[in-house]
């Protein structure tokens, strides 16, 4: 992949513009409700995809407000491609409140942060579970951390907990996949040093692979797949639940980056009964 500086430095001022041109009719909507600022931040969050040269192909059928959204995770891009798409509240580490300008975009849109400290997570779980009773969709990323897209991280069955965290509670929780590739229209298979230039994981610093992000020349191909939605009483406890997203995002994973012959996209995945009679492990 083709990189440019003076694309890069193009991008980034139009980037910037557009956040600071943006930023005052969000904070302005922001105390007249979700529509108003909804209605404000899809065109940033349209704007991160469109500067970054992502391809957003969608499919599956996305439930509806008020759904325990759970996917993998590779990239900050992963942020503006959900949030394109669906309008609920994010989760996200602690940490995220410290980043230059992302930290501070964040807290603006009413991000939960959580330490995923064992002494907090039962607060952090509760905010979590009144925030989908109050109808309002939250997005998590089960696994803590993100990967190389190549593959799924376990997912921590703690924060997951939210969806059991009363027993009058009860929720739609909606597997996610998200997947970087194929590198065109035709599925030409993206190598994995190419997805590197989009997926962020490890010690990757934030200011330069954004910087590597923009100034690429060809863009790729990112797919979300919303997979078929559950109600959380149907599962025993918060780990039969991880066990079955974990399972079906992985699936989805498998299917998009090596689709075996004659398998559509859509078709059902034959995992999901068996997985929800699991039960916690000793």
């Amino acid at each position: 992949m083709m990189h440019s500086k003076v694309r890069a430095a193009a991008r980034l001022i139009i980037f910037l513009l557009i956040t600071g041109g943006l930023l005052p009719f969000y904070l302005v909507s922001y105390p007249l409700g979700r529509e108003a600022r909804r209605a404000m931040s899809w065109p940033f969050y349209r704007s991160c995809i469109a500067l970054t040269g992502l391809s957003l192909h969608v499919s599956g059928t996305q439930a509806g407000p008020g759904t325990f959204f759970v996917a993998n995770h590779i990239s900050y891009l992963d942020i503006p491609v959900l949030a394109v798409l669906v309008d609920g509240l994010f989760v996200a580490k602690t940490e995220v409140q410290g980043w230059p300008l992302f930290g501070f975009l964040a807290r603006i849109a009413r991000t939960v942060f959580v330490s995923r400290n064992m002494t907090k997570i039962a607060k952090e779980r509760l905010t979590i579970a009144n925030s989908l009773a109050d109808g309002e969709s939250v997005i998590l990323f089960p696994e803590g951390s993100s990967s190389d897209g190549s593959k799924l991280l376990p997912f921590r069955p703690g924060l997951l907990s939210a969806a059991k965290a009363a027993p009058d509670l009860s929720v739609r929780v909606q597997p996610v996949t998200i997947t970087y590739g194929p590198a065109d229209e035709a599925g030409n298979t993206l190598s994995q040093e190419d997805r590197d230039r989009y997926a962020w994981y490890g010690d990757m610093e934030l200011a330069s692979h954004l910087w590597g992000v923009f100034g690429l020349k060809d863009g790729i191909i990112v797919s979300v797949h919303f997979h078929e939605s559950r109600a959380s009483h149907e599962f025993k406890d918060a780990r039969a639940l991880a066990i079955w997203a974990e399972q079906t995002v992985s699936e989805g994973m498998r299917r998009k980056l090596d689709p075996p012959m004659g398998v559509e996209e859509n078709s059902p995945i034959p995992i999901y009964e068996a997985v929800a009679l699991k039960t916690s492990a000793p």
